[in-house]
């Protein structure tokens, strides 16, 4: 059978069973059309992901509790509770590890019902150290960030994204007003600059309270969820993260050749760990 009489069979075989063929053919041309859209959808998620997380500063440094192997997300990441970090190992960071970092802070988090009158809200909150406003290149806009010492001394003192300061005290000024966060009542000395969303998170419904607060009143723990510094410059990133294993290591006292207890990651380290997470989606998508 020639070419010509395939073409010529075909065709008969095609018109006998028209809405068959069809089907056939809309089946195809939908399965096409869907693998284009999963493609353009995970290159689109993965573009709005790196940019997000380029959007948090090429600089940074982040160390969490756990460890995760050489690309794997830290067990922390995956909703674990892990307590292997606490507020000394930021303070042996800044005095034995690089010279190359500029600035440190440490965090935990939390949610709860925030209270001002008669307004309520449930919000997250960040219990953090006061050189906060250095690590995440941000700005107070009105009042001020609390100090080292109110950080030191347990102080109830808390600062209100611009966002949250507005659900709770509409168009009035917030510094100076009480607020309540569970049941421990907190002095507002200052609102934060208007950020936006950054890092996933709208910036603007952030609260921040002393680190040293947050764990003892309002969450009850003595470790901290994370450390993030910010270094000299891009280039010096490498050397950070090096010194900072080896100064974690050493004050965890981790032996040769024993699993870290501490996850250490650049922002590159994290790029190329959502890179592969995200192609890995749109292979099983597809």
């Amino acid at each position: 059978m020639d070419i010509v009489e395939s073409v010529t069979s075909s065709w008969k075989i095609i018109a006998r069973s028209k809405a068959r063929s069809f089907l056939t053919m809309l089946g195809i041309v939908i399965g096409v059309m869907a693998v284009i859209i999963v493609m353009s959808v995970g290159a689109g998620a993965q573009s709005l992901i790196i940019n997000q997380v380029k959007s948090l500063g090429s600089n940074l440094v982040v160390v969490l509790p756990g460890n995760s192997g050489k690309d794997g997300p830290p067990a922390s990441a995956l909703g674990i509770v892990v307590t292997t970090l606490n507020y000394g190992d930021g303070q042996e960071i800044l005095k034995n590890g690089c010279k190359c970092i500029k600035s440190l802070a440490m965090y935990v988090t939390g949610n709860d019902t925030i209270t001002a009158g008669d307004n309520i809200e449930n919000n997250n909150y960040t219990g953090t150290t006061a050189s906060y406003i250095d690590v995440e290149d941000t700005q107070v806009e009105f009042g001020r960030f609390f100090s080292e010492d109110e950080e030191k001394g347990v102080s109830r003192v808390a600062v209100l994204g611009s966002g949250i300061k507005d659900k709770l005290f509409g168009t009035e000024d917030a510094v100076g007003k009480r607020i309540r966060i569970g049941k421990t009542n907190f002095n507002v000395m200052g609102v934060m600059k208007q950020r936006g969303v950054s890092g996933f998170q709208n910036q603007d419904d952030q609260m921040f309270v002393p680190i040293s607060t947050a764990q003892k009143l309002l969450l009850g723990i003595d470790h901290i969820n994370y450390i993030r510094m910010k270094v000299d410059n891009a280039d010096d990133v490498n050397g950070a993260v090096d010194s900072v294993e080896q100064v974690l290591r050493d004050r965890h006292n981790i032996g040769t050749g024993e699993v870290d207890d501490f996850s250490v990651r650049s922002m590159a380290q994290g790029l190329s760990a959502i890179s592969s997470i995200t192609d890995a989606l749109k292979f099983f998508l597809v």
